[in-house]
């Protein structure tokens, strides 16, 4: 897939002949890559991984008891603060 104009410009696969994700995935839904792995070949990838970071206001007294925490847990604030959340919401 190439990106032209703004939008994306979709090639068939070689190997599925499919136009579009929905029908590509469809594909590989009946389909064992082990049966076609002879007719593939290696390619090279530019991939970016993104994370993703929110800023949320905390008030001091509370970051203080967190840093003390993850200090004592031996983890960053941001774990620590992750998996309190975690925690919370799954409750």
């Amino acid at each position: 897939m190439r990106k032209r104009n703004g939008g994306i410009q979709v090639r068939r696969t070689s190997l599925s002949r499919t136009r579009n994700l929905e029908e590509l995935a469809a594909y590989w839904d009946t389909h064992d890559l082990g049966d076609v792995w002879d007719q593939t070949r290696e390619v090279k990838a530019d991939i970016r991984l993104v994370r993703r970071r929110y800023i949320v206001a905390i008030e001091s007294d509370v970051i203080q008891n967190v840093r003390r925490l993850a200090r004592r847990r031996r983890v960053s604030c941001g774990l620590l603060i992750n998996r309190l959340l975690r925690e919370r919401l799954a409750s």
